[in-house]
């Protein structure tokens, strides 16, 4: 099971000030593989230093797409519904996810 949200931000924060509390990083490859050790959790391996940044900017901002108003599997149909956790509900055009917190964004964004 992933751990929620805020645990993984104070995982990552951890990492972080620990890289910074060793050695002083003089180099900019080593920054980047500290970077990448910090970030990366246990559930999701990052294959490109570009993963490291999407998964860093998914902790600051998280997003998800609503993608309700589409029938689910046994015939139900929800308002809303969030890509990130899979919460659904009745509830029309939030800006935020009411389960997970993730900012709803459109596809154009």
């Amino acid at each position: 099971m992933t751990n929620s949200l805020s645990e993984q931000r104070q995982e990552v924060a951890e990492r972080l000030r620990r890289e910074a509390s060793g050695n002083e990083i003089l180099f900019l490859r080593f920054f980047s593989t500290a970077l990448v050790d910090a970030i990366e959790l246990n559930y999701k391996k990052l294959s490109s230093f570009n993963d490291t940044l999407i998964s860093l900017a998914d902790l600051i901002d998280p997003t998800c797409h609503d993608f309700g108003g589409m029938e689910g599997t046994n015939g139900e149909d929800y308002e809303f519904a969030c890509s990130a956790c899979g919460y659904r509900s009745s509830i029309n055009d939030p800006y935020y996810c009411p389960h997970c917190g993730a900012r709803v964004v459109s596809d154009d964004e």
